[in-house]
């Protein structure tokens, strides 16, 4: 018999385009409101909890699926601007879009 106690962790990746840094969280069976996004000193921290249904449930035989409270954290090497950063959550993916800061370019005369 496999207990329900754990630390978990969702399936993350982390990508860039040119204009943007691209985090992408695969957390199906939430609800939006329940996750807490937080930037401070280069760390994007991505926070909540997946609750279980089943709780009346003694043991399970077997479990893949993370339940319970879990911390994600991704150092961002770059400078962003995060007052532009936009999160959704859609089909199961919290999809979050950190703005990436430009210099801005010297005119030379």
């Amino acid at each position: 018999m496999i207990t329900n106690t754990r630390n978990w962790r969702p399936p993350t990746d982390v990508y860039e385009s040119d204009d943007c840094i691209i985090v992408k969280v695969e957390i199906a069976g939430m609800d939006q409101e329940k996750f807490e996004i937080t930037y401070f000193k280069n760390t994007l921290n991505i926070s909540g909890c997946r609750s279980d249904e089943n709780s009346s449930i003694k043991a399970f035989h077997q479990l893949e699926i993370g339940y319970g409270e879990f911390l994600t954290s991704i150092e961002i090497s770059m400078p962003i601007q995060v007052d532009k950063s936009e999160a959704i959550y859609q089909n199961g993916f919290l999809i979050i879009s950190l703005p990436k800061s430009h210099p801005k370019n010297i005119l030379i005369k």
